[in-house]
């Protein structure tokens, strides 16, 4: 656990990070901030989502769907929505690492909050924050066992960016591994729950599939995360998690299985 001086330490941080992207977002002098016109766009999804409803069903539906309520005040609450996952995320990444790696906790918030794309993404109008949040949210509540509510909330996550499918295999694989079998199946909610929108606004029920090739054929590559994360998370934090992947990687392949005291 930290020190005194350790959790002072976090908190100074912790408000300087929250200080200084409330700076950004007020004082910046770009109109669109980072990302381009996407932010323009997405805003404009969102903020006429009432009026529109098929404009739900055109990208990022999840994330459309949250900050829509935030949009409807205009675009700096817009910005601010991203602002405040941004704090969630960071907030549950060290309530993790303190379950996991005791003392740890100011060394991961250093590096998420200040890695390139965390950094210039929380001010923006951009799904990536919310992506990052709900695999954060999900990955606590599998280690706090409340398996159902994980498996729940990430289920949701390909309908924020489309690469989400391959989380929802990595989160099927963990379940299984876990021999958390009777959890998987609700990996699949948040596809069902958007079917079923889709097919009571546009009359078709599997209207995501062609969402989603459209989607991926505009990112040209489904493994873009993969080719990007250089940038996203910078050198050094790049090199600590695949170092991390491979060390975690052969301790599961000692133990075969996760160990599950509920079954």
């Amino acid at each position: 656990m930290l020190t005194s001086e350790g959790k002072n330490r976090l908190y100074l941080f912790f408000t300087g990070f929250i200080l200084i992207q409330v700076f950004f977002l007020l004082f910046s002098e770009s109109t669109v901030g980072y990302g381009g016109m996407e932010n323009i766009f997405l805003y404009r999804n969102a903020r006429f989502l009432f009026q529109h409803p098929e404009f739900l069903f055109e990208k990022h539906p999840f994330y459309i769907l949250l900050s829509a309520p935030f949009s409807q005040f205009g675009y700096l609450p817009a910005k601010a929505f991203n602002i405040m996952l941004a704090v969630f995320t960071l907030l549950l990444s060290a309530r993790i690492v303190n379950r996991l790696y005791p003392g740890g906790e100011l060394f991961a918030f250093i590096f998420i909050a200040f890695s390139p794309a965390f950094f210039q993404l929380s001010a923006s109008c951009l799904p990536d924050i919310l992506f990052g949040f709900l695999l954060v949210f999900s990955i606590w509540l599998f280690i706090s066992k409340r398996f159902l509510f994980s498996a729940l909330v990430i289920s949701f996550i390909p309908f924020v960016l489309p690469q989400g499918f391959l989380v929802l295999l990595f989160f099927a694989m963990v379940f299984i591994l876990n021999r958390s079998y009777r959890f998987a199946p609700f990996l699949l909610s948040g596809t069902g729950l958007f079917s079923i929108a889709g097919l009571i606004a546009t009359g078709d029920f599997l209207w995501f599939l062609k969402f989603f090739q459209d989607n991926l054929r505009e990112n040209q590559r489904l493994f873009q995360f993969a080719q990007s994360i250089p940038f996203t998370l910078g050198i050094p934090l790049t090199i600590l998690a695949i170092a991390g992947l491979i060390s975690q990687g052969f301790e599961t392949l000692k133990k075969n299985s996760f160990p599950n005291e509920d079954s």
